[in-house]
């Protein structure tokens, strides 16, 4: 796997049911749902998805996570099959918001 920067597309927001069970939703009354389960109960896939903003390689979010790397690219590489990451911002709207809103911030770095 090449080093690209990836996020999950803006429009998705991430249910979540425990560490290890999450849920990307897009949608109100006829949503699109994809339910990831970390079937090793290590519980770091949520903080691995909520991370996923863009701002990290693959090796770099392994390396803070603390999770060997081949995890983290087996993560990203089922969710590029369904389809709900992206290298950059696919629509003017997502765009402009990139810009003026900020995105799913990490707290450890505002110190909330």
């Amino acid at each position: 796997m090449d080093e690209k920067i990836l996020r999950l597309k803006r429009h998705y927001s991430i249910v979540a049911h425990s560490p290890d069970d999450v849920e990307l939703r897009y949608g109100v009354w006829n949503p699109l749902s994809f339910t990831l389960a970390d079937e090793t109960k290590s519980g770091h896939l949520l903080r691995l998805v909520t991370r996923l903003d863009g701002s990290l390689t693959p090796a770099q979010l392994a390396h803070e996570e603390n999770v060997p790397r081949g995890e983290v690219e087996a993560l990203i590489d089922h969710l590029l099959s369904l389809g709900v990451l992206e290298p950059e911002a696919s629509n003017s709207l997502d765009h402009y918001l990139d810009d003026i809103v900020p995105w799913r911030v990490d707290s450890r770095a505002h110190g909330d």
